[in-house]
Order: structure tokens, then C-alpha cells, then sequence
């Protein structure tokens, strides 16, 4: 308790801060998936290849990895618009 351990303003504020980033960074992404409403939610490795041949699992896999991010590298999916 802060003012059992005597602590200043500062290092309360300062204490409070880091308790809300670290919630934020560990619950962060739950809430941005929350708030896109998605309908339903899978990951990757849910993903039915099967279903769609034209997408190479290795390639899929590896962009999973997020490998190109670190490497400040651009992702580009080109996809052919269906009609009808």
C-alpha cells in the first residue's frame, strides 16, 4: 500500500502508470478483437488449406512468423475480385 510505504505523489503516478501500461500491453489486442466484432475467431492454424489450394502453407506459415515486420519489409496479397 502507497501510503503504508510512504510513498510520494510522483512515485504513486509513476506506480499507477506502469500497472496501466502493462495491462494495456498484455490485454491490448483482446480488446482491439473485441471492438472489431468479428464473427467468428480463428487463428492462422485454424486455417483450412484444403479449401483453398492456391495458397502455399510454407508461404502462409512464414508470413505468420511476422519476420517481415522486423526486417521493415512490406507484405503485398493480390487477389482476383470474384463476381457473382
Amino acid at each position: 500500500m502507497p501510503w503504508a510505504e510512504s510513498w510520494s505523489h510522483e512515485e504513486f503516478l509513476a506506480a499507477c502508470l506502469q500497472r496501466e501500461v502493462a495491462g494495456r500491453e498484455s490485454h491490448g489486442g483482446e480488446g482491439r478483437i473485441r471492438a472489431a466484432r468479428f464473427p467468428v475467431r480463428k487463428s492462422l492454424w485454424e486455417f483450412d488449406f484444403d479449401h483453398q489450394r492456391s495458397l502455399k502453407r510454407e508461404t502462409v506459415t512464414h508470413l505468420g512468423t511476422l519476420d517481415f515486420v522486423a526486417g521493415k519489409e512490406n507484405v503485398v496479397f493480390l487477389i482476383v475480385p470474384l463476381v457473382g
